[in-house]
């Protein structure tokens, strides 16, 4: 069993806030299990990028939250699950439920200067995100928790 604690603090060009704290995380690795619990950006998408900006997909689908997520990795196979109690509830019973939750599959390979990325994501409540977070909670509740799914390919040669 191993035991890591992870803190990243913020602080924003454009900011006059002092460093927040951006993750902060407990994980505890079994052989290939592994539980990770606290502040994180949960497994929903892949956004690599090479450029300034963010694409609109990370825009889009970005959520960070206190969230526990339990997971088996080994051998380029990853698989998790995860949940937390988001802001975006349906009514005013939910705000202490943890009723949101998502899976996350990848699987990586390398061979030579080949290597391959796919994966496959599913999130309940796509108004969790955190873009999307600040529109919809302009209204008090949601009516209803509409899913989001995230598929990747992504393949390097050299």
């Amino acid at each position: 069993t191993n035991v890591n604690s992870h803190i990243l603090l913020l602080k924003e060009d454009d900011s006059t806030e002092s460093p927040t704290i951006d993750e902060g995380t407990l994980s505890i690795n079994m052989g290939s299990m592994f539980l990770n619990a606290g502040r994180m950006y949960i497994p929903f998408g892949n956004f690599e990028s090479h450029m300034i900006s963010d694409p609109l997909t990370l825009e889009i689908a970005e959520t960070q939250e206190a969230a526990i997520e339990f997971g088996y990795e080994a051998n380029g196979f990853r698989a998790s699950v995860y949940a937390f109690n988001g802001e975006a509830d349906k009514n005013k019973a939910d705000n202490d439920v943890v009723d949101d939750f998502g899976v996350s599959i990848t699987y990586e390979m390398k061979a030579g200067s080949f290597e391959l990325d796919l994966g496959a994501d599913y999130i309940n409540n796509m108004a969790e995100t955190d873009s999307l977070q600040a529109a919809v909670l302009g209204a008090p509740t949601v009516t209803e928790h509409t899913a989001g799914m995230a598929l990747h390919a992504i393949r390097t040669v050299g």
